[in-house]
């Protein structure tokens, strides 16, 4: 098949989507190495695009605004160029089936693509019902919400990334016959347990990943863990940077507790420096926020480190009990008597880890990735245009119609 992949860069969860080992690269590749002809459609940004010397496919830097890291506030601005240049650029060549990826590219796919009957794919990457969220989560503007709910509505098939984000779509009225799970891939062959691991301090090592607004409950578990220490990853940190916000409150309570000496913060860092911490660890702990992708701890599980899974999303990949634990909302003191369990067992630790790896290997391997979206692809090009869901059509609560690409832009603003 001829396969589109569309993703517009503003926010950090977009660009981290774009980078070398990000989800629209890896994808791309898997996607090309079974066969399928592959362009990847990306808003022109110096040094974003991934493995550009060694890929399988093809990508299409559209110029739209400044070559350069933007904001997403002032990504939006530059939208309607990037409409318009994926326009003339489907109008060149429209392949079989375009996949939009964050709310933007959808936008930007929808409008472009609607002339040509092309049928639309679309992952959230980040679906937020409301603003009432947990505190962990961050706030966003009501008129980008309603924009990533009428992308969902108007899809030909959603590709959701958990059953979470599956429940989430039927909640704004997404069809379940177009919503189809598949998960996030994990690079299985560079993310092992052989290889270089980091040196540790301590007996024991976790390593979380998250936001930093949510590692207190660890840092509080941390306290009845003498002899083990934590790192902290934040997805949404610049490699090797923390993230500056909820920093120094975390560097409070780690000194308020006496821990100081015992946790670090890092940023996301490149694949091999991950592999490098992972290898280090006993125990891998996701807390990664609802309104983020995060697969952290499939990584976790391609080294061969049981997970304890603390969001539903982590939870789709954790069988609890066999290569990890479900700790859903865990309070501190329940937290640091299942890790003292976990730390005191080296055996079933290690089991857990086998397990974990086989797991990675068995059902998040990219070529298995690939192979499932292919098949909605497959799908997607049997269907009869007529019974495609109109783009003009207005969001279940009315409020954002899309028919053209200046109304869209000021709605998202």
């Amino acid at each position: 098949m001829r396969v589109g992949l569309v993703s517009f860069s503003g926010s950090p969860e977009s660009i981290e989507l774009i980078r070398p080992d990000g989800h629209v690269p890896a994808l791309a590749t898997a996607l090309a190495e079974q066969g399928d002809q592959v362009v990847v459609y990306a808003r022109r940004q110096e040094g974003a695009q991934g493995r550009p010397g060694e890929a399988a496919y093809r990508t299409v830097e559209l110029p739209a605004g400044p070559p350069t890291a933007l904001s997403e506030a002032d990504a939006i601005t530059h939208l309607g160029a990037f409409v318009h240049e994926l326009g003339r650029e489907l109008s060149r060549s429209a392949p079989d089936v375009v996949h939009s990826h964050t709310w933007l590219a959808g936008l930007a796919t929808h409008l472009a693509a609607r002339s040509h009957s092309v049928p639309i794919a679309h992952t959230c990457h980040r679906l937020q019902l409301d603003n009432h969220a947990a505190p962990t989560q961050r706030r966003v503007p009501n008129s980008q919400i309603r924009a990533e709910r009428a992308v969902a509505q108007h899809a030909d098939r959603v590709i959701a990334l958990s059953h979470a984000e599956q429940d989430l779509l039927a909640r704004i009225g997404v069809p379940s016959e177009r919503v189809t799970v598949v998960p996030p891939g994990v690079d299985t062959d560079r993310l092992n347990p052989d290889g270089p691991a980091d040196e540790r301090r301590m007996a024991h090592r976790l390593v979380l990943f998250g936001p930093l607004g949510a590692a207190a409950a660890t840092i509080g578990a941390l306290a009845g863990l003498t002899d083990t220490e934590l790192v902290i990853v934040d997805a949404s940190a610049e490699p090797g940077e923390p993230a500056p916000r909820d920093t120094e409150k975390l560097r409070r309570l780690a000194a308020d507790l006496d821990m100081a000496g015992r946790i670090r913060l890092a940023g996301r860092s490149g694949l091999e420096q991950r592999a490098s911490l992972l290898r280090s660890a006993d125990l891998a702990l996701s807390f990664a926020s609802a309104d983020r992708c995060e697969t952290g701890h499939l990584e976790a599980m391609a080294c061969a480190v049981p997970v304890v899974a603390c969001t539903p999303e982590s939870a789709d990949a954790v069988v609890d009990g066999v290569n990890g634990i479900h700790l859903i909302d865990a309070e501190p003191r329940r937290l640091a008597r299942s890790l003292r369990e976990l730390l005191d067992s080296p055996t079933q630790r290690q089991g857990m880890g086998m397990a974990a790896r086989d797991r990675a290997t068995g059902r998040y391997s990219w070529e298995r990735i690939a192979t499932e979206t292919a098949q909605v692809y497959r799908e997607l090009v049997g269907v009869d245009a007529e019974s495609e869901p109109a783009i003009e059509a207005e969001a279940n609560d009315g409020s954002l119609p899309l028919p053209r690409a200046e109304h869209t832009i000021q709605a998202a603003r």
